[in-house]
């Protein structure tokens, strides 16, 4: 109906109350509104969340931001790397490592 502002005013998480379903559905939001930039943004605090990794990663897949993710996913795979070698395999960045360019 053309109200696409005001309706992402309404559908915006309360911040410190949001979980992480509730960013990514607003961010899903965003970005089928041609707001790409604003839903990597909106998701960016709450990367420590690995599904939300990948959500980030599949609602950006195709759209010319590959450079920007590597940026925000890049040391979540680094911390990951840093826990591993010492023998912590728990890691908020854990999945981070699925999305970074492989060696040949």
């Amino acid at each position: 109906m053309g109200r696409v502002k005001e309706a992402l005013s309404l559908a915006r998480p309360d911040e410190p109350v949001a979980e992480g379903r509730q960013w990514r559905d607003y961010a899903l939001m965003l970005a089928r509104a041609g707001r790409l930039d604003e839903a990597i943004e909106v998701l960016t605090p709450h990367l420590d969340d690995c599904w939300l990794q990948s959500n980030l990663v599949e609602m950006t897949e195709g759209q010319d931001r590959d450079e920007r993710v590597l940026e925000l996913v890049t040391p979540l795979a680094e911390g990951t790397r840093q826990a591993r070698a010492k023998g912590k395999w728990h890691h908020p960045g854990a999945q981070a490592l699925n999305f970074q360019p492989q060696g040949p």
